[in-house]
């Protein structure tokens, strides 16, 4: 139960490999864990599930993960240049996704294909659940502001 005080979302990449604006896409990441989010006693975990099997029609390879990627992709907009037109370069058979589980396990249905996206909406999760502990167990409405959760005591 959260007592008193502030509390702010707090992550860690699993991986050290961490979003910046050219590496969004979960091709990036490999398969499995790839992020901790926690708030309090709450934690999810972010996963990329799902292959990866692009063919580059260009090239006559085929890309299971991005370090097979040659020098010309090592980017989001690369990527996206070269899966579109009439006959795109890249022919994505498969592709990965972001995806959130709970601590338990639990799947959360939250798929997103852009890991700021999947952290959001890990985010949303956490305040969510946090702020209905705080109102069933404690009969109070925390001050949320962004990522941070303001408990106020009630005494």
């Amino acid at each position: 139960m959260p007592t008193a005080g502030e509390y702010e979302i707090e992550f860690f990449w699993l991986d050290g490999n961490t979003p910046d604006g050219d590496h969004q896409e979960s091709v990036w990441w490999e398969k499995g864990a790839v992020c901790k989010v926690g708030l309090g006693d709450f934690e999810v975990t972010i996963y990329v599930d799902g292959d990866t099997k692009i063919e580059d029609r260009e090239t006559g390879s085929t890309y299971t993960n991005s370090s097979e990627f040659p020098d010309d992709l090592l980017t989001d907009k690369a990527l996206a240049e070269a899966s579109s037109g009439n006959y795109p370069r890249l022919d994505w058979q498969n592709n990965s996704w972001f995806d959130v589980y709970s601590s338990d396990g639990e799947h959360l249905d939250m798929v997103n294909h852009q890991a700021d996206e999947a952290f959001d909406h890990a985010c949303q999760y956490l305040i969510e659940q946090f702020v209905n502990v705080c109102m069933i167990e404690n009969n109070q409405m925390p001050q949320v502001e962004g990522r941070q959760v303001m408990v106020l005591d009630l005494d």
